[in-house]
């Protein structure tokens, strides 16, 4: 018989992933730092609601959520075309930060992908 086509694609994978509460929120946004995704784990996180931070300026957003340099850690990650962190504690809970550059299918940049998670005592 012949293979039939995968049922599993990245697509799928992804959806799961941002559909599930594994403990990372994510927040994607434009160029022009436009919150256009967050997930609903933000509201744990971040103390945020997800569909109220949905077209506010990411910069913005994160230093009220408590990261005071975000502003300058986001222009370092776009400058060295990579990734930033940051660790910050909210309401007693220790969270870290990342910011990445989001590329497009041509490989261009198109955005930045914040994903933030609980950190884990050792």
């Amino acid at each position: 018989p012949i293979p039939s086509e995968p049922q599993i694609d990245e697509k799928l994978v992804l959806a799961t992933i941002l559909r599930s509460k594994n403990g990372t929120a994510v927040l994607a946004a434009d160029l022009d730092y436009r919150i256009g995704y967050a997930t609903p784990t933000v509201a744990g996180l971040l103390r945020m609601n997800a569909s109220d931070i949905v077209g506010l300026d990411l910069r913005d957003t994160l230093k009220l959520a408590g990261w005071p340099n975000v502003h300058d850690v986001i222009a370092e990650a776009a400058a060295a075309d990579g990734s930033q962190a940051f660790e910050a504690t909210l309401g007693g809970v220790k969270i870290s930060m990342r910011v990445l550059l989001m590329r497009d299918a041509q490989d261009t940049v198109c955005g930045f992908l914040v994903l933030v998670q609980r950190q884990v005592s050792p």
